[in-house]
């Protein structure tokens, strides 16, 4: 599974991912979004259901991503565990 922590949330409920982040974790066979000492948890499943909220032009190279905005609900699922699987 790919990991990326967050450091922010939008509207105090939402996270923001980036296009290249979930299809890294396609291929990896899942997401875990780390924010504040807290995970979530997304399968496969999940990531191929993700819709793009807006593009956005990077303020570094220039180049250009696709946003999207995912409710955030930690998982009761310790990281330490789901390294034991």
């Amino acid at each position: 599974m790919k990991k990326v922590e967050v450091k922010k949330r939008w509207l105090g409920k939402y996270v923001s991912v980036r296009d290249n982040w979930i299809d890294d974790a396609l291929s990896k066979g899942g997401l875990i979004i780390i924010h504040e000492n807290q995970q979530m948890i997304l399968n496969t499943n999940e990531l191929k259901n993700i819709v793009y909220d807006r593009e956005i032009k990077s303020k570094y190279d220039g180049k250009t991503y696709q946003l999207a905005n995912i409710l955030w609900k930690p998982s009761d699922t310790d990281l330490n565990q789901l390294n034991l699987v």
